[in-house]
């Protein structure tokens, strides 16, 4: 939660740690057992991974666009 916080106040860079909650999450969910708990942390935990990775690949595709702009000039 605090890793998408970070994200949604527009800290991008904070991605990875979406990444890693997400999968730690499903991971988690998955040992915990069956049953409607553990879908919703599966479910959840895959939602984190995706949010991460797209957060990830904004902030990289930024960062690029900075550097390439800084280049040009």
């Amino acid at each position: 939660m605090w890793a998408g916080f970070h994200v949604w106040r527009g800290y991008p860079e904070r991605g990875i740690h979406l990444l890693i909650a997400g999968v730690l999450v499903v991971v988690a969910s998955v040992l915990a057992g069956q049953g409607l708990a553990g879908i919703i942390g599966i479910v959840g935990g895959l939602l984190a991974l995706l949010v991460g990775v797209l957060a990830w690949r904004v902030a990289r595709a930024r960062a690029e666009e900075e550097s390439a702009t800084a280049a040009g000039t």
